[in-house]
């Protein structure tokens, strides 16, 4: 069974997952800012953020461990409402990070090679300048 846990870290005290636009199967803590994935098959699941990121500088990280199964993809979107079923970076509208060491956008079967694979261990920071685009 896959346990994933997502981990939201920043100093914005309002921002937390969207429970209502994110796939079912992902379980969240009460205050929305944990994330845990449940499942026995390897399907992507995806979950957004209650508010749009505009401007400013954004931290948060993933927390793998070996309950993390299956590779992640972790990254930003242009739109929030999507097809939660499919990968957002599967879309033109999606960049993203693939735990298998590659950069997403626009594709569901290729990016280009980037920093390590993630997945059973470790911390994987993002960090999101808006101000640079």
């Amino acid at each position: 069974m896959l346990n994933q846990m997502l981990l939201f870290n920043n100093n914005n005290d309002e921002f937390c997952w969207d429970k209502l636009n994110s796939s079912k199967e992902i379980h969240f803590s009460q205050d929305c800012r944990h994330a845990f994935l449940f499942e026995s098959n390897y399907l992507f699941r995806t979950m957004v953020a209650n508010r749009p990121f505009m401007d400013g500088c954004h931290y948060w990280e993933i927390v793998a461990d070996a309950r993390t199964e299956h590779e992640l993809k972790i990254g930003v979107s242009l739109q929030q409402k999507f097809s939660v079923s499919n990968a957002f970076c599967d879309y033109d509208f999606g960049f993203a990070f693939y735990g298998m060491g590659q950069l997403r956008h626009g594709s569901n079967a290729d990016g280009k090679k980037y920093g390590v694979p993630f997945k059973k261990r470790g911390i994987l920071g993002i960090y999101l300048d808006m101000d640079k685009g």
